[in-house]
């Protein structure tokens, strides 16, 4: 069976509908708002879109009642809603989506399963964790019992899965004393979080099992979390080399699809620096290269650049102590004289964290004096990358 595969929500236009619609005799008013939405998806204006998703949905409840067109277009409308509006009121249209799947003539079944991996997303940080781990496993049996209990949209709920596992075990971190969840209850503080990462990562795991043997129907995001989550156990256990793997993973599924200044793409990259650099402080880089690990970004360039004579270390700042693990890219200019000068600050995570102390430390950089025959460019947007990091490796991730 084929699956939905990912489409950006910022080209969506949802209209998947259209033939069931020019099919079915539907009510004027009905068509007239789902005309409205579709168009409004076309052309980008998300506000109006969800109005009239809203609007086309609320309609074919008065008029159509339980129906496979009332599911769909309860399903146009939280998802809309979700992804470009607020996740807490799309839930209700979802589960309407969810219950009224069954009267799908075709593909009923798998119809069900992806509007419950919508649902569980809209879920996810606005309900509580205890009723959104019983609509996981709910969605998960209903999976199993159908024959897709090895589909991407398992791995998803995976996903989700794991993602309750690390809030629980935040918790864990911010409140020592206190203990949360089966799996991080025994031990010290230390131990119990390296066993809660631990625990956490195995169910990533799964979630990478099936996109690894799904990737033309994975998304993108959904990769790049799972990956994250195994990474971040790796890391709590300071084996650094498969943690960097896991973060390059991620990075590479999403890097090109929504940029650098994402935070999922931010973080990612942020974690890999940082496993790099523990990697390079052992004196183990080229062996984790060898093994391969990229010269990805900021670590490449694609011409030659004057190397500082003298560096300075920045400052770590206070208030990142209670916060996570970073990282500041900064450009600077050289003078012929080996002075930064329009020092700035290319790229960082999480914003505005680290920028001060790495501006700081770049403008106390030394450079040599500009000598005869140097390469054009050689002394401007010289790339400086600076790693923030937790010395114990266990720091809120």
């Amino acid at each position: 069976m084929k699956f939905v595969k990912y489409v950006s929500v910022s080209l969506l236009a949802l209209s998947f509908l259209m033939p069931e619609f020019a099919q079915a005799k539907t009510p004027p008013e009905v068509l007239k708002a789902y005309k409205a939405y579709n168009a409004s998806m076309q052309s980008g204006d998300y506000r109006s879109a969800i109005k009239h998703a809203k609007t086309a949905w609320e309609k074919a409840e008065a008029t159509l009642g339980d129906s496979a067109m009332t599911g769909d277009l309860a399903y146009n409308y939280g998802y809309v809603e979700k992804n470009q509006g607020d996740k807490s009121k799309a839930i209700k249209a979802l589960e309407r989506s969810v219950t009224l799947a069954a009267l799908k003539k075709t593909d009923a079944a798998a119809l069900q399963l992806e509007r419950e991996v919508e649902l569980v997303s809209s879920m996810d940080g606005v309900t509580k964790d205890t009723p959104l781990g019983k609509r996981i496993k709910r969605a998960m049996k209903f999976a199993e019992s159908n024959g897709m209990g090895n589909s991407v949209f398992v791995g998803e709920l995976y996903v989700h899965e794991a993602n309750i596992c690390t809030r629980r075990l935040h918790r864990k971190m911010a409140n020592p004393r206190k203990q949360i969840g089966s799996n991080i209850s025994t031990g010290s503080t230390e131990e119990g979080i390296k066993k809660g990462n631990k625990e956490c990562a195995k169910i990533a795991l799964k979630a990478v099992s099936i996109f690894d043997a799904n990737p033309t129907d994975t998304r993108p995001a959904y990769v790049a979390s799972a990956n994250n989550y195994v990474g971040y156990g790796f890391e709590a256990n300071k084996n650094w080399l498969a943690a960097a793997m896991s973060y390059q993973k991620s990075r590479l599924a999403i890097e090109d699809v929504y940029g650098r200044e994402n935070p999922l793409v931010a973080r990612s990259i942020g974690r890999w620096m940082n496993a790099r650099n523990f990697l390079k402080r052992r004196g183990q880089l080229q062996h984790a290269e060898s093994q391969g690990l990229c010269k990805c970004w900021p670590f490449t360039n694609d011409r030659p650049q004057v190397r500082a004579s003298k560096r300075v270390e920045p400052d770590f700042p206070a208030k990142a102590l209670k916060r996570s693990s970073g990282y500041a890219i900064v450009q600077v200019d050289v003078s012929d004289a080996g002075i930064p000068e329009n020092v700035r600050i290319l790229n960082s995570w999480p914003d505005d964290v680290y920028d001060k102390s790495a501006i700081a430390a770049a403008k106390q950089f030394e450079f040599p004096a500009k000598t005869a025959g140097e390469p054009t460019g050689f002394r401007t947007s010289v790339t400086i990358p600076f790693s923030f990091y937790l010395r114990s490796g266990l720091d809120p991730i």
